[in-house]
């Protein structure tokens, strides 16, 4: 699979948010916040599968 400049840099940031994310509930932040990240990841995440799949 061979990916672009944009679908490689999304899916990047989309590992980055998914750590960040692991490592808040980890972390033992409030429960608002990591279901803010979680929610962000997977907004992040749906982008990116559409755009590697146009």
């Amino acid at each position: 699979m061979d990916l672009t400049m944009f679908e490689a840099v999304m899916a990047t940031m989309l590992a980055a948010f998914a750590l960040t994310t692991w490592l808040s509930w980890r972390g033992g932040n409030e429960r608002s916040d990591v279901r803010l990240l979680a929610a962000l990841t997977g907004a992040w995440g749906t982008a990116t599968a559409v755009a590697v799949a146009l």
